[in-house]
């Protein structure tokens, strides 16, 4: 699907829904998948990416359940800051606003705001996308919210709506469905009517988690030292200025170049060598399940 254009009523965007509404578990992939983010502070926001009909025009159901054509992530910034984006097949960034949570744990309660990226945040997004993939290339701008909300109060459980991206040849939008609880199994419901049978459990579905990271060149810290949420994945990667960005994984993938190098994962380090430097990967806790040594593909 071809997105063409972003809402620009900010107001129309921030709806709040007061029904009791929950999603399966988390994943980093569009189409009904949810992604829970814990906050420093206490509480939980889910996310979930859905498509929707413009306004009350019918459309089909193979629109509405065809792929959204995008993959959300997200970065937990300090202050309870989300940087909440959306990215293309080929690793573009297409759409992203920030979400500004303050939980409230005495009146069981979150006051929220939702605001445009900010200049510095979406020039690092720019730096961190593929220079082959065709935003790059063009320097396509990423599209945000034209201006922020006022900040609203959510109740323990609630959820609210933002309307991210629209296609008007198809009259199909697309939707990020968010809730926020300070129990987390608030945040869960069984998964949809649609969802994929049940499959063999493969080596394709153990993830890699690095966690409150900090990352070493020959023995000199560049990035890292501070609490941060990691990445979770069955592939995970890192970005250095100058350098480019080094994707990791514990097999092959179809669409990337990934070769295995003399590198391995070491309970909560992945260290390798590349063009003469030496790189160490390090986390707060094991990357690979309990732990072990792991072969690696880069």
């Amino acid at each position: 699907m071809k997105i063409l254009r972003v809402i620009r009523d900010a107001c129309a965007l921030f709806c709040l829904l007061f029904a009791a509404a929950a999603w399966p578990v988390p994943a980093q992939e569009g189409g009904g998948r949810q992604l829970v983010v814990p906050l420093s502070s206490g509480g939980y926001v889910g996310f979930t990416i859905q498509t929707a009909p413009l306004g009350t025009q019918k459309i089909s159901a193979s629109l509405l359940e065809a792929p959204v054509g995008v993959t959300p992530q997200m970065l937990l910034d300090d202050d309870n800051v989300i940087h909440r984006v959306l990215v293309d097949r080929e690793g573009g960034y297409v759409f992203g606003y920030d979400l500004v949570v303050e939980p409230v744990s005495t009146s069981k309660q979150f006051k929220v705001s939702v605001r445009p990226l900010t200049p510095a945040f979406e020039e690092r997004l720019r730096a961190r996308q593929p220079a082959t993939s065709q935003r790059a290339q063009q320097g396509l701008s990423i599209s945000t919210l034209p201006r922020s909300t006022a900040l609203q109060t959510i109740e323990d459980g609630d959820a609210f709506t933002l309307d991210l991206l629209i296609n008007p040849q198809t009259g199909v939008k697309i939707v990020d469905l968010v809730k926020l609880s300070f129990d987390r199994t608030r945040l869960w419901q069984p998964p949809p009517v649609n969802s994929p049978p049940p499959r063999d459990f493969t080596l394709a579905n153990v993830e890699m988690a690095v966690r409150d990271y900090k990352l070493l060149i020959n023995g000199e810290a560049v990035a890292g030292g501070k609490p941060t949420r990691g990445c979770t994945g069955a592939l995970v990667w890192f970005y250095v200025q100058d350098r480019g960005r080094f994707i990791f994984s514990l097999m092959p993938h179809d669409g990337f170049n990934l070769q295995k190098i003399e590198g391995a994962i070491q309970d909560n380090k992945i260290s390798f060598d590349w063009k003469g430097d030496h790189y160490e990967w390090l986390s707060s806790s094991p990357i690979v399940g309990s732990g072990g040594n792991w072969n690696l593909w880069l």
